[in-house]
């Protein structure tokens, strides 16, 4: 009677942890897997969609102000790169603003909202600008 208990409780917590991994692993709606675009192949096709659609919206910021796209990266540094892409696609251009941010005491601060849950100051999107900007420069000569 006792094995038989004992085989019964280590089999109830087994299953209770099995139930705890699932819960505390389960896969979010944006989680794909390989797999899941080998069954689906629709999936790659809405990300492609995806990038085009964020490519588009960087090649349309490229053309504003260089000062606003420097300014954007303030409100959030990350935004999927696309405030740093902008800027790099607007080219040497944006180098003075990017020169006026690095003595900004604004761009040492935190973002107001951590979307990421990584902390980025907006100076490194800076400092990471001008570092493509030079490399495109050294390329180009």
């Amino acid at each position: 009677m006792k094995p038989l208990l004992v085989t019964f409780a280590l089999l109830a917590v087994a299953a209770v942890g099995f139930v705890l991994y699932r819960i505390v692993f389960r896969k979010t709606e944006t989680a794909f897997e390989f797999m899941d675009y080998v069954r689906n192949p629709a999936l790659a096709l809405a990300l492609k969609d995806e990038f085009d659609m964020r490519d588009a919206e960087v090649t349309a910021l490229a053309k504003r102000p260089a000062r606003r796209l420097v300014e954007m990266l303030l409100q959030d540094p990350d935004q999927f790169g696309t405030p740093t892409r902008a800027i790099c696609e607007a080219g040497p251009q944006a180098v003075p603003a990017l020169l006026a941010a690095i003595t900004d005491p604004r761009f040492r601060e935190p973002p107001p909202v951590d979307t990421s849950g990584v902390s980025r100051l907006p100076i490194a999107g800076v400092l990471s600008c001008l570092e493509d900007l030079s490399a495109l420069k050294t390329s180009v000569t």
